[in-house]
């Protein structure tokens, strides 16, 4: 039997990158935008590949396409006034051709199905010299999460033996777990192409011996949304941020990040697709510690069907971290694949898997020298997850989760699991 225990960096290691990545991402949902017709739960979906909330045409007609997709047969259709003529269906679709006034025009279209349920949607066209309007809007978001992590030092140790080593940590399994609470939240304002926000994240463990796993991030940015066409755009981002590890603050983060946006789909199937490209650059309190930074290229594929609002997402990242020092440095390469399946009713299940690769070319050490990896430190994380709940509406929810996390690394291996309540609420 080897007995060994994973030290306190590596395990800030991961919690500082974990931290870092989820607020990139927390504010890459703001600037990449979620889908427009996330608003009244049941009402008729309005889709037109045509039309955006605004536009500049060069001549003074212009024809346009809509698409009305319901759970229920469609009874009125009215554009600008007045009472389109069709067959009542649960899709229906209807193209005009509308005269443009000088300057501004506004094409307003409500629909209503057969059970009451209302949608309203209005386009604005400009035609001749007039400037686009902009108007400010504010969006916000918060969470609050409590879990109980049954491995919330990475403490090493696994189920099964490794090329014949039998790999046991120096904490109990059952002093091992712990509650901890998590809340975060976040505050966007947009106007036009541009975007600030700010937001917090705050993680806390019950037990006085975790408490210097405990986090705190505070954050605050800006971006803008470059319209290259119809349907692309190019998305960059400014953010700064301070992270607090246990009682000490540990580090001070700068990200850049830049990406290409481009979008496809049509009444069954919305599709989004983004190269994108995120630098971090990090400035560590302890003197012990050189300054670090975060690489990471990324393609992210999404997908939603507009009127069950069940979405696929897949991530697949490159890059490269830095800890301080040169063994805690590492290259990865990694993929997420995750589901949303709703119904009408309001029931959601969650589902996902993921897969990362680590190579720590500076550690030379390893368990065994049996290990199939070679000598370096290598690690295989790999996590599974689910989760129940309810979603009252695209903004609101309520989940009972599952986490399977473990790293087959001939180092440092783990097996976690993490579960509890979250409940998710925004405006």
């Amino acid at each position: 039997m080897i007995t060994t225990r994973k030290g306190t960096l590596g395990a800030r290691s991961a919690l500082t990158k974990a931290v870092t990545i989820a607020a990139v991402l927390a504010l890459s949902s703001w600037t990449f935008g979620g889908p427009a017709w996330a608003a009244e739960e049941e009402a008729p979906e309005i889709l037109s590949s045509d039309l955006g909330p605004t536009q500049i045409s060069q001549t003074d007609k212009i024809t346009a396409t809509f698409v009305i997709v319901a759970t229920s047969p469609i009874k009125s259709v009215k554009i600008n006034g007045e009472t389109e003529e069709f067959t009542p269906a649960d899709t229906v679709q209807i193209t005009k051709t509308f005269e443009l006034k000088e300057q501004q025009t506004v094409i307003r279209i409500s629909v209503e199905d057969d059970k009451g349920n209302r949608r309203e949607r209005s386009y604005v066209v400009y035609y001749g010299t007039a400037p686009v309007t902009k108007v400010w809007s504010v969006r916000g978001s918060a969470e609050v999460r409590y879990e109980v992590d049954d491995n919330p030092t990475n403490d090493v140790g696994l189920p099964f033996t490794v090329s014949g080593v039998d790999v046991k940590g120096v904490i109990p399994a059952s002093k091992r777990p712990d509650n901890r609470s998590t809340v975060s939240g976040n505050l966007a304002g947009i106007y036009g192409g541009a975007t600030v926000f700010g937001g917090a994240f705050e993680q806390t463990y019950d037990k006085p011996v975790h408490k210097n796993l405990n986090a705190t991030l505070v954050y605050g940015g800006a971006g803008y949304r470059f319209r290259m066409g119809e349907s692309s755009d190019f998305v960059t981002n400014l953010i700064y941020s301070n992270l607090g590890i246990g009682e000490q603050d540990y580090a001070t983060m700068y990200t850049v990040t830049g990406g290409f946006e481009f979008r496809t789909g049509d009444q069954k199937m919305v599709k989004r697709h983004t190269l994108e490209l995120d630098l971090t650059a990090k400035d560590f309190s302890s003197s012990a510690q050189k300054d670090g930074s975060i690489g990471i290229a990324k393609w992210n594929y999404f997908r939603m069907n507009p009127v069950t609002r069940s979405d696929y997402n897949f991530l697949l990242q490159l890059g490269n971290a830095t800890e301080g020092s040169k063994l805690t440095d590492y290259d990865y390469a990694g993929a997420d694949w995750d589901w949303r399946i709703r119904w009408e009713s309001g029931f959601r299940w969650d589902l996902g898997t993921g897969y990362q690769y680590r190579n720590f070319s500076e550690q030379k050490t390893v368990l065994t020298s049996k290990s199939p990896f070679g000598t370096n430190r290598i690690d295989h994380l790999v996590r599974a997850s689910t989760g129940f709940g309810w979603q009252w509406n695209p903004m609101w929810s309520a989940m009972l989760n599952y986490r399977y996390l473990t790293d087959l690394s001939n180092k440092a291996p783990y097996v976690r699991d993490i579960y509890g309540l979250s409940v998710t609420g925004g405006f």
